[in-house]
């Protein structure tokens, strides 16, 4: 899966419409399934966070009130994991994700 090629350090994802909601809990079932070296930490902004149940539901490690908030957490995310190898390419985005 691209984010055990790419050895992510956070997931973030954003939502509108409360319609969304299945797509956002298949992504993130998704990610959680990925089976990474470590467990990739997921935020969830959009107006869908204006519902704090819908976020609860959704079973996020963070919900991103505003696009500042989202900055800090990434930000707080990225100081935590160990730098990688800047020689190697990022892996290819394909359809199998």
């Amino acid at each position: 899966m691209f984010l055990g090629r790419n050895d992510a350090a956070l997931l973030a994802l954003s939502a509108s419409l409360p319609e969304r909601e299945q797509a956002v809990r298949d992504a993130v079932a998704a990610a959680r399934a990925a089976g990474t070296d470590r467990p990739v930490p997921i935020m969830l902004g959009g107006t869908i966070t204006a519902d704090s149940t819908v976020a609860a539901r959704l079973e996020v490690d963070f919900v991103a009130g505003s696009l500042v908030e989202a900055a800090r957490l990434a930000r707080t995310v990225a100081v935590s994991v160990p730098e990688g190898n800047p020689e190697e390419e990022p892996a290819e985005l394909d359809s199998a994700g």
